[in-house]
């Protein structure tokens, strides 16, 4: 089977390891081994990567706009089964550098999503699914938009930091769908 996930997910530089392997574990906790990663994409953060396991896949859905219902079902900081519910919140560039083709791949690796339905730190790679249960993109990003007090009047001390919203950013399905076809 195949499984999309995040490019970050699979990334071991960095990290010190003398000996292992990607796995992939199912939500009874049953362990599979990666046999291969068939596609990788970090400017997307987006990777496939295949088990030797059969899969049922979900469908994928690029057809959403702002205000439609979105689900995520995640695991946030080891806390299994956590399932949330919000809406598709903008499709957005994170670049202008991404050409004039918004269907090849370098431009894909620069669109993004965001919704309103929750996660933290571990859900990398969940899905996050419309109200039929397609994936409309899958968990990539968490970022605290935070606006800060100015330092007090003699330039001392940083001010306090209070966060405003935090954006729950995915990889878009649309993206997902190019790089599993290998659209150039």
């Amino acid at each position: 089977g195949v499984i999309a996930t995040c490019a970050h997910v699979i990334d071991t530089k960095g990290m010190k390891i003398r000996k292992g392997g990607l796995i992939a574990v199912d939500q009874s906790g049953k362990v599979y081994p990666v046999t291969a990663i068939l596609a990788n994409h970090e400017q997307m953060d987006a990777a496939l990567v295949k088990i030797e396991e059969k899969t049922t896949p979900l469908a994928l859905n690029d057809q959403i706009r702002p205000g439609d219902i979105a689900f995520c079902l995640s695991r946030p900081l080891g806390q299994r089964d956590y399932f949330s519910k919000g809406m598709v919140n903008r499709f957005y560039w994170d670049s202008n550098q991404r050409g004039d083709d918004e269907s090849s791949l370098q431009a894909l690796g620069h669109l993004k999503l965001n919704v309103s339905s929750r996660w933290a730190q571990g859900s990398s790679g969940s899905p996050v699914l419309d109200s039929y249960g397609n994936a409309i993109g899958h968990v990539a990003l968490i970022h605290p938009l935070s606006k800060g007090s100015p330092a007090d009047l003699k330039g001392k001390g940083k001010g306090d930091q209070t966060t405003m919203i935090t954006l729950h950013t995915a990889t878009p399905a649309r993206a997902v769908m190019a790089l599993a076809n290998g659209t150039p």
